[in-house]
């Protein structure tokens, strides 16, 4: 029962091992220590991995840097920093919009960084937004213009 119970907490403290070459891994890992999964609840220590993976740019991590911000969970609530983390997903789905999925990935994200400055902010336009989609809607008309028909691509590039 003894060499049981070695083994057991061995082969746990390698699986909460954090991995250089896995965001994936380390994300989970921080959610673990976040929440208390498997291992004792170490609030700071979860943050602090999620943020190197969120800055590494997983996505999922840095969704999660934004509802860590808004709920103050490990941290202070900082709306204003949930908004930062929010622009970092911006311009990172802005950047990843080069395809009809990538754009459509774009425009929710901002869909929803609008209904997070409305709900926070009390904003209801944001320029940084706006003006972005509608950049990136035009550029992305103009440089796949084979797929639109000439009614859409005009009306898109009248905006």
């Amino acid at each position: 029962l003894r060499f049981k119970e070695m083994l057991m907490n061995s082969l746990s403290r390698i699986a909460f091992r954090e991995d250089a070459q896995s965001p994936t891994h380390n994300f989970l890992i921080g959610l673990a220590y976040l929440e208390g999964i498997d291992v004792e609840t170490d609030r700071a220590r979860g943050v602090s991995i999620i943020e190197s993976v969120a800055d590494e740019g997983l996505e999922e991590a840095i969704r999660k840097m934004i509802s860590i911000y808004i709920t103050g969970t490990g941290v202070n609530k900082s709306y204003f920093l949930a908004r930062e983390w929010f622009e970092r997903l911006l311009l990172q789905k802005e950047a990843e919009s080069d395809s009809v999925e990538g754009m459509v990935s774009f425009m929710e994200a901002c869909d929803e960084y609008c209904d997070f400055l409305s709900k926070y902010f009390l904003l209801s336009y944001s320029s940084f937004v706006s003006d972005r989609m509608l950049d990136r809607a035009r550029t992305y008309v103009e440089n796949n213009d084979s797929i639109y028909s000439d009614e859409m691509q005009n009306n898109v590039l009248a905006v």
